[in-house]
């Protein structure tokens, strides 16, 4: 019975982790300790986004502009850009224009790890469910 409760408890506990990653991952995307994501003023469900991201790495999220030092961006994918940055695949198109989330070259583990957190957003309904409840929410403010 007691190895019957340990393997239940090893489940339980491997099943509430699955969407953290490896320590790696959170210090090459978070090296200060606070993930620091550059966002348009303008786009809340991106913020909802870059909080996600910064709750699965365990990490506080400092927001910032795209002038100012970030570690991951939540932009529009420029051909001009890829030079310097990887792209994720699309997480939301917001106008006919696509939002992806950036990070500088030269981190393949934590370029990786985006792609499956953006695909893991679209599979689950969390950027639907983003988008549906600031929709509420100006709903709910428009007299």
């Amino acid at each position: 019975m007691k190895s019957l409760s340990l393997a239940l408890c090893l489940l339980l506990a491997a099943c509430a982790g699955t969407d953290l990653p490896p320590a790696s991952i959170a210090r090459e995307l978070a090296p200060s300790g606070t993930l620091r994501a550059a966002l348009a003023a303008n786009d809340p469900v991106s913020r909802e986004v870059a909080g996600e991201l910064a709750r699965r790495l365990q990490v506080p999220l400092a927001e910032t502009d795209f002038g100012g030092a970030y570690d991951v961006a939540f932009m529009l994918p420029e051909a001009a850009r890829a030079a310097q940055l990887d792209f994720t695949g699309p997480y939301l198109v917001l106008d006919g224009r696509l939002r992806v989330i950036a990070v500088r070259r030269g981190r393949p583990e934590a370029s990786g790890y985006l792609r499956d957190f953006v695909a893991d957003l679209r599979a689950s309904g969390f950027v639907a469910q983003a988008i549906e409840r600031r929709s509420a929410s100006a709903r709910a403010t428009t007299p």
